[in-house]
C-alpha cells in the first residue's frame, strides 16, 4: 500500500470514529439526544492566543482548520464545560502570563481542563458505541464532579512559559 493509499484508509478510518461518536453526547453518554451542539476540541480562544487562526491543526488522522475539529455534545454538557471550564482556565491563563502564579484552586482547574481532552479523545477513539468513558464516571462528570476527591492526594502540576508557548504536564 502506497503513501496515498495508507492516507485514505486513515481519513476513512476518522471519519468512521466521528460517525459512531454522534450517536451519543460524549459528555454524558445519552444516547439520541437532540439538542445537539459541537464542542471545538481545540477552543477557539486558545487558538487564538497562540495566533494560529488561519493553520490546519492536528485531527484525528490527518489537518484540519479549527472550525472543523468539533465534537458532539449536547447542549447541557456544552454550556456546563464552557462556563464551568473553559472561561475559568482562560483567566488561570491570563494569571501565569501575568506571573500572577497559581492558586491550589487553579491548578485543580488545569487538571480538569487536561480531563476534558482525555475524554473526549476517548469518545471519539471508542470502537464500540456501547463503550462508556468509566465504570464510574460518564467525562462530564469526572471533570466537573467530585472524582478529584477521589485522586487528589497523588497529583502533580507542572506548568511552564516558554517563549509564549504553553507546556502542560500533570501525572498520577
Amino acid at each position: 500500500m502506497n503513501r496515498a493509499e495508507r492516507r485514505k484508509l486513515q481519513v476513512q478510518q476518522g471519519s468512521a470514529e466521528m460517525r459512531r461518536a454522534k450517536w451519543r453526547c460524549l459528555g454524558c453518554e445519552r444516547a439520541g439526544y437532540r439538542n445537539k451542539s459541537k464542542e471545538h476540541f481545540w477552543p477557539l480562544w486558545i487558538t487564538e492566543r497562540a495566533n494560529i487562526k488561519g493553520t490546519s491543526l492536528n485531527w484525528l488522522h490527518g489537518k484540519a482548520h479549527r472550525n472543523a475539529t468539533v465534537l458532539p455534545l449536547c447542549r447541557e454538557c456544552n454550556d456546563l464545560l464552557n462556563t464551568k471550564l473553559e472561561i475559568p482556565v482562560q483567566h488561570v491563563f491570563d494569571s501565569v502570563e501575568n506571573k500572577e502564579g497559581l492558586s491550589d484552586y487553579d491548578a485543580e482547574l488545569l487538571i480538569r481542563w487536561l480531563w476534558k481532552y482525555e475524554g473526549l479523545v476517548w469518545g471519539v477513539m471508542a470502537s464500540r458505541t456501547d463503550a462508556r468513558y468509566s465504570s464510574s464516571y460518564t467525562m462530564i462528570e469526572r471533570v466537573l464532579g467530585a472524582s478529584m476527591k477521589e485522586h487528589r492526594d497523588r497529583f502533580v502540576l507542572a506548568i511552564t512559559l516558554v517563549k509564549s508557548k504553553w507546556v502542560l504536564r500533570t501525572g498520577l
